[in-house]
């Protein structure tokens, strides 16, 4: 009994020092292990292209995998299961998964897996499933040889597979119009002289594991074909279409107002969009993927719309033999919504920054956040006992950088619609808009003063009162997002709560997103928010190595050339000198002072415009509690 109430005592006397161990330990390695899994999260390892869609932690989880493969294939249970077999069978088991299909998946987005982390398990899967589909047929070729039927199909099986692997690395690095319906002819090739292959064999797993994956593509298609046809969802006309320049802007809505019959939406989601074939039917191998860009605000803050609106690039059009259909009046389906709800105003800060076409995938977010903050202002004042959403944003900031200035057309309608909706008594938007060049239209884009402008007139050198040379506009344009961003979360981390950044534009502008994020000090909850879907011109994308459209300024000084190519943070610099050796040095090193001088200036004038932008907002949100109504 001394002894039980000697345990007790001595534990309860532990507790408090332990626990107080276990605090410091845990304030010591969270900021660690925050940092830690941001750079498994968005790091890419050894510069690999973005094409390929790696980084750490998918790159883990392949290596797990592979090595759970090997595993399997290196156990032998007993004499019964020798290395033909065992390959056989762990090549059928993935490619359980592979059949599934490269593209959206119903099932699998249902469970809420990423598109893109979905799609490189495709990848990693085919590719394991192929080797030892290989190394299976070798084994039996090298035993037994072809002698009848089953060695016929496993042959045709695996030379099937093996094109499609090829065909695959060859379609990533050169897209073709054809790519979508080769791999699916290649595919369907494949999967019927597997089925055809399983079935000649004896009652056994692989037999049970060919009829599954069979199933589930089978119960996958009619899913999609039931919705959309048996049921009638997702068929939509065209209301109208505004065109500019190459670009298209795309109305629908649905022939009823019926509950069966609205379309949910939600923002950052995206839907395959089938428009008329050829043939007096819809090209059902032709679902184009867009990306929602705009519902009208009264519908948003439900879960169901009547009317929504996607952009249309030329990228669409060249990647079909007949031109897209926009009439007006002209029937559509819509497969989806796909994606997943990112539920940004479960946070207490929103910033939003995108580059060039890709603001029609966040003008959603921002709709949405402000269409919910405005009912829940309303039904507050009111003192009615209407439902309201309770959402955690105080503050959303909203940053679009203009590659072209024709960009603006496309987007200032919807603009002017969230100008219209923010309300100055009661502020939660700011928006700020960057052209590359002077605007040179007579009507402002904005006249709220939490919405502004920049341009290169509204830019001034601080050291001699000067409008900013071309230089340094150019030198703003390609990397003036980074301090304009970074500068943005320094403020918002000074408040309390969590913080996420949402982004959108070309894989060069997400790369600095994610280096931002990767930079950010742990002590501030920051999140990096990305859309499962992208919004695309069909471009390549463009490398850091190659000389940029918007910044190829050159400096001509005695003979001496210098080219700007911008880096993030620095500006990386080469020369071709053809001058002599030591001349050209000194010519250098004074145009690269001039050079970092006019750069540590921008980035002032950057900081100094972003925290006065926001001032009013700011001492709106130091009145008091989140409810100050």
């Amino acid at each position: 009994m001394i002894q039980v109430y000697l345990i007790t005592v001595c534990s309860i006397a532990v507790v408090p020092p332990l626990y107080l161990m276990m605090r410091f330990v845990y304030r010591n390695l969270q900021p660690r292990l925050r940092t830690f899994t941001l750079s498994l999260k968005h790091s890419r390892p050894f510069s690999l292209p973005s094409v390929l869609g790696v980084t750490w932690l998918r790159l883990s989880f392949a290596a797990i995998y592979v090595a759970i493969n090997c595993v399997a294939l290196g156990a032998r249970v007993g004499n019964e299961l020798p290395l033909t077999k065992r390959s056989s069978l762990v090549a059928s088991i993935n490619l359980m998964f592979v059949v599934l299909g490269g593209r959206t998946n119903p099932w699998v987005d249902f469970v809420g897996v990423p598109l893109q982390q979905y799609q490189f398990f495709h990848r990693c899967a085919g590719a394991i499933a192929v080797t030892e589909a290989l190394l299976h047929s070798g084994i039996i070729l090298k035993q037994q040889g072809v002698t009848n039927m089953l060695g016929v199909s496993g042959i045709v099986a695996t030379v099937a597979l093996s094109v499609i692997l090829l065909l695959g690395v060859w379609f990533t690095w050169m897209p073709s119009r054809h790519a979508g319906r080769i791999h699916l002819a290649i595919h369907l090739t494949a999967t019927a002289a597997w089925t055809w292959h399983v079935l000649l064999q004896p009652i056994g797993l692989a037999k049970i594991i060919a009829l599954i994956s069979c199933g589930l593509w089978s119960l996958t298609h009619l899913y999609r074909l039931g919705t959309t046809f048996v049921f009638q969802r997702g068929y939509v006309t065209i209301k109208k279409c505004q065109e500019y320049g190459d670009a298209k802007f795309l109305t629908v809505s649905t022939t009823s107002q019926t509950r069966d019959h609205l379309i949910r939406a939600y923002p950052g989601c995206y839907y395959y969009v089938f428009f008329p074939g050829p043939l007096p039917a819809y090209d059902l191998l032709r679902g184009i993927p867009l990306t929602l860009a705009w519902a009208k605000p009264e519908e948003f803050g439900t879960e169901r719309v009547h009317e929504l609106s996607f952009s249309l690039s030329p990228h669409h059009n060249r990647q079909r033999r007949n031109p897209i259909d926009t009439k007006a009046n002209t029937g559509l389906r819509l497969e989806g919504p796909y994606g997943r709800d990112l539920r940004l105003y479960e946070y207490e800060s929103v910033v939003i920054a995108a580059k060039g076409t890709g603001i029609t995938a966040v003008l959603p977010f921002v709709l949405h956040l402000l269409v919910r903050h405005n009912r829940d202002v309303e039904s507050r004042a009111a003192g009615s006992s209407k439902h309201t959403f309770g959402d955690l944003t105080r503050a959303v900031r909203f940053f679009w950088w203009l590659e072209d200035n024709s960009q603006e057309s496309p987007a200032s309608d919807q603009l002017r619609v969230l100008e219209s909706l923010h309300s100055e008594k009661y502020p939660i938007l700011d928006v700020r808009c960057k052209f590359p060049s002077p605007r040179v239209s007579k009507y402002p884009l904005f006249t709220k003063r939490d919405f502004k402008v920049e341009d290169g007139t509204t830019k001034v050198n601080s050291a001699n009162n000067a409008p900013a040379n071309k230089i340094e506009n150019e030198i703003d344009n390609e990397i003036g997002h980074v301090v304009t961003i970074r500068s943005a979360l320094e403020e918002e981390a000074q408040y309390p709560g969590r913080t996420v950044l949402l982004a959108c534009g070309d894989e060069m502008f997400m790369s600095d997103m994610r280096e931002i994020i990767l930079e950010t000090p742990c002590s501030r909850a920051v999140s990096l928010a990305e859309l499962e879907y992208h919004p695309t011109t069909g471009e390549r994308p463009r490398r850091r190595t190659e000389t940029s459209p918007n910044l190829s300024a050159q400096m001509h000084s005695g003979g001496q050339s210098v080219m700007i190519r911008a880096a993030d943070p620095d500006v990386e610099m080469q020369t071709d000198a053809v001058q002599e050796p030591r001349d050209g040095l000194r010519t250098l090193q004074k145009q690269v002072a001039e050079l970092q001088l006019n750069l540590d200036q921008l980035k002032g004038a950057v900081t100094r415009d972003s925290s006065e932008s926001t001032s009013e907002i700011m001492a709106y949100r130091r009145t008091g509690p989140r409810y100050y109504v």
